[in-house]
């Protein structure tokens, strides 16, 4: 006899008393209303098996009104079924999960008439309610919770190749330009006619094969008058990369000839 399913269990310490009809019923019903709803599709080819994903364009995201901290985790959960961890093991008494209460931001989105809160504010808030929150003074006080509470910046990251069709390349130019996006991993088909201002950080997987690339890559950052990183790796250990270890000065000395790929 197999091991069941997580869902499974949780239902099973959730409600002591359902059956194992009732447990199938209601899984089966669950998936119906998923499919039904659009939030959950099947991309499996006809004769194949099942493969369904979520729909993220039909899901939102919302600030949880209450969480609870799982006893076999020890992790912060937005959600259970009446309590119980859906880590629960086995099939003894229910693990449940202890109510916690977590700090809410006095402003949404960090923001107060229409001005962005200054991050030293938003820290000065942060500690003064972690000095008093019983999660913090047991130890159990998550890294994230401090980066979700903060208002801290995230990274936003797709590949730009000559691999993807033309169509996706101009969205995702567009996004990246509007601040949408704010990390993309390309190769050359980023490397001409597009304008990126507020572009600050340039990292190469590698020196590029002539200085006039380097060039070109490495201009991209800083053109609107700010500051600006520029990083070349030279791990592979290629003769190439290693006599630009060497002599990095070389990179971006001697005559400028038209680029190549």
């Amino acid at each position: 006899v197999g091991r069941e399913g997580r869902l499974v269990r949780l239902l099973r310490a959730a409600f002591p008393n359902i059956r194992k009809l009732q447990i199938s019923e209601i899984l089966i019903t669950a998936k119906s209303s998923l499919l039904a709803s659009n939030h959950l599709h099947n991309n499996a080819a006809s004769g194949q098996p099942s493969q369904h994903y979520l729909e993220w364009e039909t899901i939102s995201l919302r600030r949880p009104g209450q969480l609870w901290l799982c006893p076999v985790t020890r992790r912060l959960l937005d959600t259970t079924l009446r309590g119980v961890s859906p880590y629960h093991q086995g099939n003894g008494e229910p693990q449940l999960c202890e109510p916690v209460v977590v700090p809410v931001p006095p402003n949404e989105f960090w923001q107060h008439q229409g001005q962005h809160i200054p991050k030293e504010e938003r820290e000065t808030w942060l500690a003064n309610e972690k000095a008093t929150n019983t999660l913090y003074a047991r130890g159990l006080w998550p890294e994230a919770l401090d980066r979700a509470l903060v208002g801290a910046e995230f990274y936003s990251a797709r590949e730009h190749s000559g691999q993807i069709d033309q169509q996706r390349l101009d969205a995702l130019t567009q996004d990246f330009q509007s601040g949408k996006l704010n990390v993309l991993s390309c190769s050359t088909t980023m490397e001409m006619g597009v304008d990126i201002g507020s572009l600050a950080v340039v990292a190469m997987a590698n020196p590029p094969p002539t200085i006039a690339n380097y060039l070109q890559r490495a201009g991209r950052a800083g053109r609107s008058g700010q500051a600006a990183v520029v990083v070349t790796y030279c791990a592979s250990g290629s003769p190439h990369d290693q006599y630009f270890f060497e002599r990095r000065n070389d990179m971006v000395a001697g005559v400028v000839l038209a680029t190549r790929s």
